[in-house]
C-alpha cells in the first residue's frame, strides 16, 4: 500500500490477508521526508488495535521492539536518540513524549495522533 494521506507521502507493507482498500491492520510504515532519513514505523493501521492486540499486547512484542530501538541509537546514534518506542504498543492513549516530539520536528507531519 502506498499513498498519501493528509498531503503525507507513505508507503506501507501490511498483512496480505488485509483488504487491497479501507481498513487495514498493523503495519510497517516508512514516511519519507526530503533532507532526512525517512521515518520508519510498526504502526496501527486503520483498523485500529482489534484483530492485532493479541500481538501488539504479548509481552514479546514490546521487548523485541525495545531491542531494536536500542540497538539502532546504539549503532546509529551516535549518542543522538535515532529510535524509539513505546513501553507498551497497545496503548493508544499515550502520546509520544515531548522530548521525542521536540527533537523530531521534522516528522511531525507523518504523526497520526498517538498510534504512531
Amino acid at each position: 500500500m502506498k499513498g498519501s494521506d493528509a498531503g503525507v507521502p507513505y508507503a506501507a507493507y501490511i498483512h496480505p490477508s488485509n483488504a487491497d482498500a479501507g481498513a487495514y491492520g498493523m503495519c510497517f510504515v516508512i514516511f519519507p521526508v526530503e533532507g532526512a532519513p525517512c521515518l520508519v514505523a510498526m504502526g496501527i493501521g486503520t483498523q485500529g488495535l482489534a484483530p492485532d492486540e493479541t500481538i501488539l499486547g504479548r509481552p514479546g512484542h514490546a521487548r523485541k521492539i525495545q531491542a531494536i530501538c536500542t540497538w539502532l541509537n546504539h549503532r546509529f546514534g551516535s549518542g543522538v536518540q535515532v529510535a524509539w518506542a513505546k513501553q507498551d504498543p497497545t496503548r493508544v492513549d499515550i502520546d509520544v513524549p515531548a522530548p521525542i516530539q521536540n527533537a523530531w520536528t521534522i516528522y511531525e507531519r507523518a504523526r497520526y495522533g498517538r498510534v504512531l
